[in-house]
């Protein structure tokens, strides 16, 4: 798991923590390396958005090592995983150049 330059974990919540380690685990089992995380409780994001608590991060979907392609079955790939691997208190979102992935409880 790595951070992008200027990305703090100040802030972080162990819920987002705790799946962040299982995201890491996923992508080097589909992508061959670790996570690299864009975004926490850094950088601007809308009003309501969980990165400011603590419960969202912003995961690479892109690399610089050109060996690797990310295609949209790569990334579909990835989301599944995601997905199964972790309780539905997750979402998991595909945006254009990055996964999203936030804790956000449903009620029980």
């Amino acid at each position: 798991m790595k951070l992008k330059h200027n990305v703090t974990l100040l802030g972080i919540k162990n819920e987002l923590l705790f799946g962040l380690v299982i995201c890491d685990t996923i992508y080097q089992t589909i992508v061959g390396h670790g996570v690299t995380i864009t975004s926490i409780t850094d950088s601007l994001h809308s009003n309501t958005s969980l990165h400011y608590s603590g419960y969202a991060a912003d995961l690479r979907t892109r690399d610089d090592d050109l060996s690797i392609q990310w295609s949209d079955n790569l990334k579909y790939r990835l989301i599944k995983a995601l997905r199964g691997a972790l309780t539905t208190d997750y979402d998991i979102i595909l945006e254009d150049d990055h996964i999203h992935v936030e804790y956000q409880p449903k009620g029980k």
